[in-house]
C-alpha cells in the first residue's frame, strides 16, 4: 500500500491504473479507524480494482475549533489497518493541500439538510459536502463507500451527487456490530452491564414497532415508540420521527412512501448529578465542563446539551465549552447562569440522531461524578 499526500501524485498513480482497465473505489474517512471503517474498505477492495482511503480531518465541518484540534490523528495505526484490509492507497493530504484557499461554496439540499441534525448543527453538512466534493474531484472514483450509521449524511451526499451529476455510484454500507448487536464504537467500553441492559430497550421497542406498524397507523406507531422509550429506565428521548427515507420528510400515512424510515434521537451521554461550581453572567451562553468529564461521558465541545437542575427544577438547553482538565469545573455562562446557583446539582444530557438499525443496540455513556469534587466515580 502506498501513502500519498498530494492530489497530483495520487492522480498520476490512478491514471496509470485506469489505463489498465481498473475501477476505483473511494472510502472517505477522518482517520482514527476501527473495524467499522475496515468493513467499508474490504467491500471496496472486493468490488473494485483499486481502493483509495482518504484520511483527512476536515476543518470545515467542525463547529468548535478546540474539538478540531483535539480530534485524534493516528495515521500510522490507520495505515496498518488499511494495509491489512487490502487498500491500495492511503490519501493523507494536508489542510493546505485540500484548501489552498478558503472554500466559500455553499451547498443547499433542502429539505434534506434543514431537518433533524441539520437544524441542530448549522454549517456541519455544508462542510461535509465541501470535503466530499473535493475528494470526488481529486479521486474521480467509480464508487464511493459510506456507512449507513450516518443516515442523514448519506442521503445528502446522494442528493449532491445527483444534482452535481457526478458519474459515480454511492454505496451505503450496513452498520457493523459487536456479537450482542451493539454498533462498534470506542465508547462501548465505558458502559456498565446495567447501562447496556437499559439501552437494549431501544432495540426491543424498535423491533416491536415493525410488527406493530403492520396493523396500525403512522401516528399510532409513533406514539407507541415514544411512550415505550419514555417509560424505559435510564433512557430519555428527544424525538422520534417516521420519515420518507429519500426526502427525510415526515409522513402521515404508510402509503405516502415505499421507503419509510424511523429516525430516533435518544440519550447519547449523561453526566449524572454534577455540582455547579460557578455561574458566570459575563459570557454569551454555554456551559463549561471539565475536559475529564467530557472524555468520560463521550461529549465534545460545541455539542448541544440539556440541563436539568435537581435543586430548583429548571430545564434548559445550551452548548458545551471545554474546561480545564482535572479542575472539576461545571460553570453555567451568560443567560444560563441565571437559572442555577453554585452548588446546585445538575444532570447534563446529550442526544444523538440515528436510524432504526443503529438505535436498536445503541448504549449511551452515563457517568456518575462525585458531587463534592466532580471527579468521575463510575
Amino acid at each position: 500500500m502506498k501513502i500519498v499526500h498530494t492530489i497530483k501524485d495520487l492522480q498520476v498513480e490512478l491514471t496509470a491504473l485506469r489505463a489498465q482497465g481498473k475501477t476505483v473505489g473511494l472510502v472517505p474517512t477522518m482517520g482514527a479507524l476501527h473495524a467499522g471503517h475496515a468493513s467499508l474498505v474490504k467491500r471496496s477492495v472486493s468490488e473494485n480494482g483499486v481502493t483509495v482511503v482518504s484520511v483527512f480531518v476536515n476543518p470545515t465541518q467542525f463547529n468548535d475549533k478546540n474539538d478540531l484540534e483535539k480530534y485524534p490523528r493516528t495515521l500510522d495505526a490507520d495505515c496498518r489497518l488499511l494495509e491489512e484490509c487490502g487498500a491500495d492507497f492511503a490519501f493523507a493530504p494536508s489542510v493546505s493541500e485540500m484548501y489552498p484557499e478558503p472554500d466559500t461554496r455553499q451547498f443547499s439540499y433542502a429539505p434534506l439538510d434543514t431537518v433533524m441534525e441539520g437544524a441542530f448543527r448549522p454549517g456541519h453538512f455544508n462542510g461535509v459536502c465541501q470535503i466530499v466534493s473535493k475528494l470526488f474531484d481529486a479521486v474521480l472514483p467509480d464508487r464511493a463507500y459510506f456507512g449507513e450509521k450516518d443516515f442523514q449524511q448519506l442521503a445528502i451526499i446522494r442528493e449532491m451527487v445527483r444534482q452535481l451529476k457526478y458519474n459515480l455510484e454511492i454505496v451505503g454500507c450496513s452498520i457493523v456490530r459487536e456479537e450482542d448487536g451493539l454498533a462498534l464504537s470506542s465508547r462501548n467500553k465505558r458502559l456498565s452491564a446495567e447501562e447496556r441492559e437499559n439501552a437494549l430497550n431501544i432495540s426491543r421497542t424498535l423491533f416491536k414497532s415493525r410488527n406493530f406498524a403492520a396493523t396500525h397507523t403512522v401516528s399510532e406507531t409513533q406514539k407507541m415508540v415514544e411512550d415505550a422509550i419514555e417509560a424505559a429506565p435510564g433512557l430519555r428521548m428527544e424525538y422520534f420521527e417516521i420519515v420518507d427515507g429519500n426526502t427525510l420528510q415526515k409522513i402521515s400515512n404508510w402509503e405516502d412512501t415505499s421507503y419509510a424510515v424511523g429516525c430516533i434521537t435518544v440519550l447519547k451521554s449523561k453526566i449524572h448529578c454534577a455540582r455547579v461550581t460557578e455561574a458566570n453572567l459575563n459570557y454569551m451562553g454555554s456551559i463549561t465542563i471539565d475536559e475529564d468529564l467530557l472524555d468520560a461521558a463521550n461529549m465534545i465541545a460545541g455539542e448541544k446539551v440539556y440541563i436539568a437542575d435537581n435543586n430548583n427544577g429548571e430545564r434548559f438547553e445550551t452548548y458545551i465549552i471545554k474546561g480545564e482538565r482535572g479542575s472539576g469545573k461545571i460553570c453555567l455562562n451568560g443567560a444560563a447562569a441565571r437559572k442555577v446557583q453554585p452548588d446546585d446539582i445538575v444532570i447534563i444530557m446529550s442526544y444523538a440522531l440515528m436510524d432504526f438499525e443503529e438505535a436498536k443496540s445503541f448504549k449511551p455513556a452515563v457517568i456518575f461524578p462525585d458531587p463534592a469534587t466532580n471527579k468521575v466515580v463510575k
